[in-house]
């Protein structure tokens, strides 16, 4: 059993970063009581990724450990991914997506 989360429709602009950190403050919130050893965050609607959500996706990642649960992001865009490799989130957390994950795979990724 996985648990997933996701945006059910595109946010405006200005709250695509405020969704985003929605949807790790949801994972946060229910942690403890999911019997599931991945936290999936479908990132597929997510522009924006601010410093601030980066620090969430650190902190829910640390308290996923302490449940033996490993965070995961799919459908991560473009953006996502560079921000995920540049913060070297990759270390910590899973990508799952097929461009993404070619993508950082590929000899190229963040050259």
């Amino acid at each position: 059993m996985v648990f997933s989360l996701s945006l059910s429709h595109k946010p405006a602009v200005s709250a695509i970063d405020e969704t985003f950190e929605r949807l790790i403050d949801e994972a946060q919130y229910r942690i403890g009581d999911l019997d599931t050893p991945e936290i999936v965050i479908d990132c597929s609607l997510v522009q924006w990724i601010s410093s601030h959500a980066i620090d969430r996706l650190i902190r829910l990642h640390l308290e996923a450990r302490r449940f033996e649960q490993c965070v995961v992001i799919s459908n991560a865009s473009d953006f996502a991914c560079d921000v995920i490799n540049l913060t070297r989130l990759d270390r910590i957390v899973s990508v799952r997506f097929d461009a993404a994950h070619e993508r950082m795979s590929s000899p190229h990724f963040g050259s």
